[in-house]
């Protein structure tokens, strides 16, 4: 799903949860054997990145646009 960049803004433990649901998705739905890595960079003091990455079969279109949709 390269799509690019998306900025999410939330409190630690939210972020911390998102942290957590990508890499049990990532190794959930990955292949056996497959790798997952987790890739963190920043861009000035304030600004982070964050990438979440397998080599499983990724997300059906139709689910893409659900990706970051909250349950909370």
């Amino acid at each position: 799903m390269e799509e690019g960049p998306k900025t999410v803004a939330g409190s630690r433990i939210m972020l911390i949860l998102l942290l957590r649901n990508l890499i049990n998705n990532a190794i959930q739905y990955n292949h056996r054997g497959g790798q997952v890595k987790v890739e963190i960079g920043t861009n000035d003091q304030q600004t982070y990145t964050l990438a979440v990455r397998d080599d499983g079969r990724g997300i059906a279109p139709e689910n893409r646009s659900k990706v970051f949709d909250c349950l909370f």
